[in-house]
């Protein structure tokens, strides 16, 4: 029932023909719930898989910066864009028929440093795959019922995480304080357990600043410039294949 007030909710701002009353019932039934749930019950999240139009109102419910297209900030959202594009279509060679959507690719970049060192990273591009064991799967624990592969939001925020507390660890010390940026990128909205890894990360790591940019399901394999390159690569083959037979 949620799920299906957030997606009547969506429709009427997409259609931008809502009226009040309707309005203030899909928040009252909808939207508040589900912001509550981030904190208070996080089982409830299970119900919906994502948040249509009400995904950057969560994410800054939740004390996470967004950034729009046209802002300031967008020079590194669209070098993001440009470096999870390339990586799809690397990613589309060797997996041809792997369906892409929400979770796909992920790119992050951070300047964060703690009591011991600094952790820099300019952008580097994470890939969904399957869920395996790991040191913080128990700090990041999934949603009950999520049984997909883990989404590449996670993965990143997981992987970054990883890396923190290792030098927590080597550092001998009782405590950490990790400070700084971090910037997050998805060509896809981020669903719901995507937004909750989110909210994870900033509970272990309350002292750093999360920027968060998404595009509306960007289409990644663009396959006519896939066959563009194919007809390419084969008609540089046959014009060798005829300066050979020339020579000889």
């Amino acid at each position: 029932a949620v799920a299906a007030v957030l997606r009547l909710g969506s429709l009427l701002q997409r259609t931008g023909g809502g009226r009040a009353d309707l309005d203030a019932a899909v928040r009252r039934l909808g939207v508040l719930p589900i912001l509550e749930a981030f904190h208070e019950n996080p089982q409830r999240l299970t119900l919906v898989q994502d948040l249509g139009l009400f995904t950057t109102e969560a994410l800054r419910s939740l004390g996470i910066h967004t950034i729009s297209e046209n802002g300031s900030e967008s020079a590194w959202r669209q070098e993001a864009a440009r470096a999870v594009h390339r990586q799809a279509m690397l990613r589309r060679w060797s997996s041809w028929n792997e369906a892409q959507g929400p979770g796909s690719f992920a790119w992050l970049a951070y300047d964060l440093s703690s009591q011991f060192e600094q952790f820099r990273c300019d952008g580097e591009v994470v890939g969904r795959a399957p869920k395996s064991p790991t040191v913080s799967e128990e700090l990041f624990p999934s949603l009950e019922q999520d049984k997909r592969p883990d989404h590449a939001e996670r993965r990143a925020l997981m992987l970054l995480a990883e890396k923190l507390l290792q030098g927590f660890s080597e550092g001998g010390c009782d405590c950490i304080e990790v400070r700084g940026v971090l910037m997050l990128y998805t060509p896809f909205p981020p669903e719901t357990a995507s937004i909750f890894a989110m909210l994870q990360f900033l509970q272990l790591f309350p002292w750093v600043e999360m920027h968060v940019a998404y595009d509306d399901a960007v289409d990644l394999s663009r396959p006519g410039a896939v066959e563009r390159i194919r007809c390419a690569h084969k008609e540089l083959k046959v014009e060798a294949l005829n300066g050979n037979h020339g020579k000889s």
